[in-house]
């Protein structure tokens, strides 16, 4: 592409249209795995094949259950499910940020409020949440980002266990930006000003959350040395050269093979623009961008459900779910045929299964052992959160046929009914959790920095 083009998406419309054109591109997509999984169930000369699968897992489960239907298809189970009754994946995309926001709005900010005697910031989850969203609004946004990526805290999120770590990053966040005490001078390199604001952290903090923010300001060194994108630019500007990248993340080979998205940037712009006020917290980690699939063609879409030979499923859904929002998980659950669905209220997790209550896990596993298929709809009630002994409602409440009825709740004291074992975090969240951190710190990296960040962060063993 012309390094000296003043199109903003210069760089993306190149790689969209390079990638999608390439043959091997095309293969590394939802699709062909479900050929592959299928070709490895044929080499163990296994009957039929049984899933488990969260996350993108479950678009991928579906994906096989429509294909080869219960000719080769047996149980499956899709955990924190994205929304498989759409023929793309940019529906979910679309969900997140409203999710991710209504996480933190309704369920994070509630506990917080919660736990006054630890933060001191009040019992009011709305006030809290608007002295967040101004305070924040004083510092830089790739610093805001970077100071919940590399402490940790924005595994929260995906592992609701998390949350001591965030609402630490919360109460240091508001107290920084309400002083004005945020670094004053603007640096070329946005990691030296995170780099300072985690400086003023580390003093402020003690125990674990210290021993998180010394650990991002190592993490973060190496980026201190890279030139940003914005600088590489202005150097290959002088010379007028075109420039040449590399596009290797299989992650956006999937999505935009997996069927064509809304092409040309400004749809993109304008519904970024209205999800900035929306989702304000997701606007300033940076996460309202203009996708390289707005710049991907493809023919290739989510086969539709065969109502006569799709597998029996169950799907499992988190209310709060920041990842795969509750819309798109309820959406598969009530949905897609010969579906049960298991919908858990005020969790927030992601990734459920196996989540250490017998309303939850029971029907699972005697759906397996037994083949008994539980009853088509069925809400349970979320585990306490961390330094709680019962749950709390943060959102409407959830009737038997899991609709959300009444009023959203704002009172963050509301208990929310009989609570399921309080039980320890189960590993399927942490790791998911591990995941998807990694992959946001990468892809805001890259954006930023380009290939050389990531490396510098690769060869110092943070990626």
């Amino acid at each position: 592409w012309d390094s000296a083009s003043t199109d903003p998406y210069a760089e993306l419309k190149a790689a969209g249209k390079a990638c999608s054109e390439n043959e091997d591109v095309r293969t590394i997509s939802t699709e062909q795995t479900a050929y592959d999984m299928d070709f490895i169930r044929s080499l163990l000369k296994a009957p039929k094949l049984s899933y488990v699968g969260y996350s993108y897992g479950t678009w991928l489960g579906a994906w096989y259950e429509k294909v080869f239907g219960t000719t080769y298809g047996d149980k499956f189970v899709l955990d924190s499910a994205i929304d498989a009754t759409q023929p793309t994946l940019e529906s979910t995309w679309n969900l997140q940020p409203i999710a991710r926001d209504r996480q933190f709005s309704m369920h994070m900010m509630n506990w917080i409020a919660r736990q006054d005697d630890t933060y001191g910031l009040g019992t009011n989850p709305q006030v809290i949440h608007q002295r967040y969203l101004k305070a924040t609004a004083n510092l830089d946004d790739f610093t805001i980002l970077f100071m919940w990526l590399l402490t940790g805290a924005s595994s929260a999120f995906p592992n609701n266990a998390a949350y001591p770590l965030a609402g630490d990053v919360v109460k240091s966040l508001i107290e920084i930006g309400e002083e004005g005490d945020a670094p004053a001078a603007k640096s070329a390199n946005p990691a030296n000003e995170a780099d300072a604001l985690l400086a003023k952290v580390e003093k402020r903090t003690t125990g674990k959350t210290k021993k998180a923010v010394t650990k991002a300001r190592s993490d973060l060194a190496p980026l201190t040395k890279v030139a940003t994108k914005s600088q590489e630019k202005q150097r290959r500007s002088a010379s007028a050269a075109m420039a040449k990248g590399t596009l290797n993340e299989p992650f956006d080979f999937i999505r935009c093979n997996d069927g064509q998205w809304t092409q040309g940037a400004a749809y993109w712009e304008a519904r970024n623009a209205k999800l900035a006020k929306k989702a304000p917290l997701s606007a300033s980690w940076g996460l309202l961008d203009v996708p390289i699939c707005a710049f991907w063609r493809t023919n290739t879409l989510m086969p539709v459900a065969n109502a006569e030979s799709c597998p029996k499923t169950i799907v499992v859904q988190g209310e709060q779910d920041s990842q795969t929002g509750w819309e798109g998980g309820y959406n598969s659950g009530t949905k897609l045929p010969n579906t049960s669905f298991i919908a858990i209220d005020n969790e927030g997790s992601h990734g459920n299964f196996p989540y250490g209550t017998e309303k939850v896990d029971r029907p699972i596993v005697d759906y397996f052992l037994k083949g008994k298929q539980p009853k088509d709809i069925s809400v349970t009630q979320a585990k306490p959160l961390p330094n709680e002994t019962q749950t709390f409602e943060s959102w409407a409440k959830l009737n038997k046929k899991a609709k959300h009825v009444g009023p959203t709740f704002t009172d963050p004291f509301t208990p929310a009914g009989p609570a399921g074992a309080r039980t320890k975090a189960m590993p399927v969240s942490d790791l998911l959790a591990d995941g998807q951190s990694e992959q946001l710190l990468r892809d805001q990296v890259k954006k930023e920095f380009g290939d050389k960040g990531v490396q510098a962060l690769e060869e110092s063993g943070t990626l």
